[in-house]
């Protein structure tokens, strides 16, 4: 396919983006996935390739304005490409809107209305003010990962949109109408919409990143994800893809780059932590750096009906010392595509967990519900699993919205232990954290909702912007079961030594948006990291 250029783009594409730039027509696509692989560079590319079509309007988007203005990144190396076509070629800059303008024409070299290409940011502002009457026809998002939640990309697909002929105009409905002889009608129905977007793997948006993408291990090299994953323990680059049919995912790595000195980003990789690294320098989607519950902790069952599968032997559910149920009740509901209640923080949402206990005191998750809606159907959903499960009490969190499920199901006679949740997530996880890092929290591997619950679980750093519900009903969990080392050990089984206050000192260090403080002293700045 041929693919379409101008002269503002100063060097050819690598084959990755190569790859990535023949796919013109279809509306999403996602680049990059590991550290240097030319992501802000195929973005620019996406950005300038239409500038010379009348009226073409793109946009670059970043968390904050000084992600934008940072050395080596997007505001400045745009001025570097366009430097040469400010001075004689017609191209301007207005600093106030962030904004280059260039000049076009039409076929019969008539002037046309200027393209443009707009660097645009988030900050504190809600998207919908910022952006409300926007219209563009590419949108790019850099980094994207770094945005919490999908709200803010959802919304910017809404302000795509396609140029119309001003000969022509369009129909009723508010279709473009194309003349197949106009030649500026083929010009604008041949420009594309579309929005584009790179990022390494990891940040707080990772998650529904991952989930948009539907990236995972390569399934015809890896059939069982826990495979892939055993292989990324072992220091194996595990190739992930994208499953999506309508939304394209093209990896890129340091060595698809020849622009970058391959040696010095090696060598920065290597003195990063193996899961940095890991996330960084081979692309690993499951890779949390700073996560609070480490995937290695975790031990695995199989689930059946009524019936468990540990260590080769199968259980009824009957020898468990007891079943029990803990809730963390939300009161917000999914209002739609674009959710107003969410585009600072991630939305809440009601689980419901069930736990088996045996007699060693090893936890096992049975089931975990996760939905968004009123308090009605918050008790039915209560309901519904007491009467399939039988749990000998059901703990539920009282503080605000909980107060009337629990009301209401224990009016129904369901056994309720309503407990009051502290704010600080952080200590109220410890126990749970103890508990499975004495590999006594057990998962089951082939639940229907074992993905949702491992991707908040394993990716939980503790900021209180994160998604949390699901982490609230284990750390729920394991305070029921007392003291990690009042649990019994089995026999043969390593007793490990437990730091409780070390765990609560690790915290997250929230900083203000606009300082960046580089990861490690020496030649490489955090824009390095975030890039390129």
């Amino acid at each position: 396919m041929e693919i379409k250029w101008t002269k503002y783009i100063p060097h050819y594409p690598t084959k990755k983006q190569i790859e990535a730039l023949s796919y013109a027509d279809d509306k999403e696509l996602l680049f990059g996935g590991a550290l240097g692989g030319g992501k802000s560079d195929y973005l620019l590319m996406c950005a300038l390739q239409y500038m010379d079509v009348p009226g073409y309007a793109s946009a670059v988007f970043r968390k904050r304005l000084s992600d934008l203005k940072q050395p080596g990144a997007l505001l400045d190396r745009t001025r570097t490409w366009l430097q040469p076509f400010m001075k004689k070629g017609g191209v301007k800059y207005v600093p106030a809107e962030h904004t280059y303008y260039f000049p076009t024409f039409h076929a019969d070299g008539t002037p046309g209305e200027p393209a443009r290409l707009c660097f645009c940011y988030i900050g504190e502002a809600n998207i919908r003010d910022r952006y409300q009457s926007a219209e563009y026809q590419t949108i790019c998002f850099d980094e994207i990962s770094q945005w919490e939640t999908s709200a803010d990309y959802e919304f910017m697909t809404t302000r795509l949109r396609r140029t119309l002929c001003p000969l022509h105009g369009k129909d009723k409905e508010g279709w473009p109408i194309w003349d197949d002889d106009c030649p500026i009608c083929k010009v604008k129905k041949s420009s594309p919409v579309r929005i584009r977007s790179a990022t390494n793997p990891g940040g707080l948006g990772g998650i529904w990143v991952k989930r948009r993408w539907g990236i995972i291990p390569d399934p015809e090299l890896y059939p069982d994800k826990r495979d892939a994953i055993q292989q990324i323990m072992k220091g194996v680059r595990v190739p992930f893809v994208g499953t999506v049919p309508h939304r394209k995912f093209i990896p890129s790595f340091l060595d698809d780059n020849p622009f970058l000195d391959q040696k010095d980003y090696d060598e920065f990789l290597k003195n990063l932590p193996e899961e940095q690294r890991s996330m960084l320098r081979d692309g690993n989607w499951e890779a949390r750096v700073d996560s609070r519950f480490k995937r290695h902790w975790a031990r695995y069952y199989r689930l059946y009906d009524n019936m468990y599968e540990y260590g080769g032997q199968v259980h009824p559910f009957s020898e468990f010392d007891r079943i029990f149920c803990t809730v963390d009740p939300a009161g917000t509901v999914k209002e739609g595509v674009i959710d107003s209640r969410v585009h600072n923080h991630a939305p809440s949402y009601t689980v419901i967990s069930t736990w088996g206990v045996t007699n060693t005191n090893d936890l096992f998750w049975l089931n975990m519900v996760r939905f968004r809606d009123e308090v009605p159907q918050v008790v039915k959903a209560i309901k519904n699993i007491f009467l399939k499960y039988k749990p000998v009490y059901i703990k539920i969190e009282v503080n605000g919205i909980g107060l009337g499920p629990a009301q209401y199901a224990r009016n129904m006679g369901i056994p309720v232990k309503p407990i009051k949740q502290s704010k600080d997530k952080l200590e109220n996880s410890v126990s749970a954290m103890l508990l499975m890092q004495a590999g006594k929290v057990f998962f089951p591997d082939n639940a229907e909702w074992i993905e949702d619950c491992e991707d908040e679980v394993f990716g939980w750093v503790g900021l209180p912007q994160e998604t949390d519900d699901i982490i609230d009903t284990l750390s729920n969990a394991a305070a029921d079961l007392g003291p990690v080392e009042d649990t019994v050990m089995e026999e043969g089984e390593t007793i490990h030594t437990f730091n409780k206050t070390a765990l609560l000192n690790q915290r997250p260090r929230l900083t203000r948006p606009e300082l960046k403080t580089s990861p490690k002293s020496g030649p490489f700045s955090q824009s390095m990291i975030q890039m390129r």
